[in-house]
């Protein structure tokens, strides 16, 4: 078996958790557009995210949410579930992401 690699320079992948790095993001470019969201054509910038998902994850707080808590989140694509996603991170606790087209019918699939 060949080793294949790709004529373009070898990518630097940030290091630490996913939200860390999407937070350091937004501190260094709080103007730049870090979302836009195709259903409504709604745009967030990073600075605007950091702002949403800090105000969230200290309303976790407040209602006692921290690390060692699950929290699971329910809804389609959009903003808001990026920035609950990140609140709960951010609170220290675990994301559990459910599918709402998930339904009992579409778990017999192929059973």
């Amino acid at each position: 078996m060949a080793i294949v690699r790709s004529p373009e320079p070898d990518l630097t992948l940030p290091t630490g958790d996913f939200s860390g790095v999407v937070l350091a993001r937004a501190r260094t470019h709080p103007a730049r557009v870090a979302l836009i969201e195709e259903a409504t054509g709604a745009v967030l910038t990073f600075g605007e995210l950091l702002d949403r998902l800090t105000a969230a994850a200290g309303g976790l707080h407040t209602l006692g949410v921290g690390p060692g808590d699950v929290v699971a989140v329910c809804g389609p694509n959009s903003i808001d579930y990026v920035v609950a996603a990140h609140a709960i991170w951010r609170a220290g606790a675990t994301v559990v992401t459910m599918n709402p087209l998930f339904t009992a019918s579409s778990s017999r699939i192929g059973t």
